[in-house]
């Protein structure tokens, strides 16, 4: 089963997911913000 993040939802307490990147076979990529630094980042979620 393939979990799926929403925009504005906050995984582990500092990244929170700004937009999808796109999605293969090994996961999804995510645009996030990361809260501690006010950093843009990609998050892959496998």
């Amino acid at each position: 089963m393939e979990l799926q993040h929403e925009q504005g939802e906050i995984i582990a307490q500092r990244y929170r997911i700004i937009d999808t990147l796109g999605q293969g076979g090994s996961g999804t990529t995510y645009q996030a913000e990361d809260l501690q630094t006010d950093q843009q980042v990609a998050l892959k979620a496998l």
